[in-house]
């Protein structure tokens, strides 16, 4: 049951204004996901929390390498149980093959380009448990991930764009998880404060992910689509980064018809040197 749309994937990966950090960096994302699910018709509220430490290694000017782990905890409000574990792993490689200024006009551009393994370090659970028992945190499978960025930006504001895509493989338990592909565009623009800029955000992002597999037959009750709307706030002061922003979903279709997902809710902090 575990899905990039209702939680348990974990594709988005720095999917805002903060992944055009240059540098070396480390960070701490928290997010806060619910969902609601429906068993026998009854509504059971779901809450899934995500903390990502997040790191960055820039060895030359054009190319950056980062580095993900997650830990998750899941709780079910109604049937009053929990569950924590650690989650997959994600190690991605950025090139930037464009980043120009046109210093007189005060534009710019920079177009980035990423491909990374995500590693089997997550807890695993039987895919036949419900999702209000547990989510599955780790896919034990070596994934590909592959994407790219684009960023225009004319004096204040930036026209910012992002898309990647997860290519799953199948486990040691002959299991495949559906492949995934995100999408996202905001609009920003910086103000000015005393030693530091202010960034407020918004956007849309779109996420999608393909069936399951197990035994070579599709696994119908998998995979879907989620539209959200996306807006936040970032703070830079000095080499120290601070964001929040919530995703709001306004069209989903998930084919586990007794699961809807809710808002998420994320901040993020990021030190660079």
């Amino acid at each position: 049951m575990a899905c990039d749309n209702c939680g348990g994937g974990g594709l988005g990966l720095d999917a805002n204004i903060l992944s055009a950090n240059n540098g070396n960096a480390v960070g701490l994302l928290v997010e806060a996901q619910n969902y609601k699910t429906f068993i026998d018709g009854q509504k059971q509220k779901n809450y899934l929390f995500n903390y990502t430490i997040n790191g960055s290694y820039q060895p030359h000017a054009k190319v950056q390498i980062k580095f993900y782990l997650p830990l998750f905890l899941q709780a079910n409000r109604t049937a009053e149980t929990h569950s924590f574990g650690l989650g997959d792993a994600v190690t991605l490689s950025t090139y930037t093959p464009i980043d120009k200024r046109k210093v007189e006009k005060e534009i710019q551009h920079r177009w980035s380009v990423s491909g990374g393994l995500k590693i089997p370090t997550g807890k695993y659970s039987n895919n036949t448990e419900s999702i209000t028992t547990a989510i599955p945190f780790g896919s034990k499978s070596w994934d590909f991930i592959l994407g790219t960025s684009y960023a225009f930006k004319v004096k204040n504001y930036i026209l910012s764009g992002n898309v990647m895509g997860k290519i799953t493989t199948t486990n040691r338990y002959d299991f495949k998880y559906g492949n995934s592909f995100e999408t996202a565009i905001q609009n920003s623009y910086k103000f000015d404060v005393k030693d530091g800029q202010l960034y407020p955000f918004v956007g849309v992002k779109f996420n999608w992910q393909a069936n399951d597999i197990s035994n070579n037959f599709y696994r119908i009750y998998t995979g879907g689509y989620l539209f959200s709307e996306v807006m936040g706030l970032q703070f830079n002061y000095y080499q120290y980064k601070l964001a929040f922003h919530t995703e709001i979903p306004f069209s989903q279709h998930l084919n586990n018809t007794d699961l809807v997902t809710g808002n998420t809710y994320t901040i993020q902090f990021t030190y660079q040197f």
